[in-house]
């Protein structure tokens, strides 16, 4: 095997391809309590769900009305001419 090969070959025995074990107990216990102090708060997903607006279909509606950006200001369309002077023959 020549050198330039090493690097590329040593990267074939990750631990990313083996197995992952569970979670531990005291993980576990840990994410029941924190469950448990969410719903405590009102703060548990499935708490936040139920908040929300749905429409019929189960899909999330917006929360406040979509502003309005029309404005009322009157603007003038004129292209200038190359030179970028504006005269009354180029209006």
């Amino acid at each position: 095997m020549t050198m330039h090969l090493v690097r590329g070959m040593s990267s074939l025995n990750t631990t990313s391809k083996q197995k992952q074990k569970g979670l531990t107990q005291r993980d576990r216990q840990a994410q029941i309590e924190h469950d448990a102090w969410l719903r405590s708060q009102g703060l548990h997903p499935t708490q936040l769900k139920a908040k929300l607006p749905h429409d019929a279909k189960g899909r999330r509606l917006g929360v406040g009305n979509m502003p309005n950006y029309k404005s009322d200001i009157v603007t003038l369309k004129i292209v200038l001419p190359r030179g970028g002077s504006m005269t009354r023959a180029s209006i």
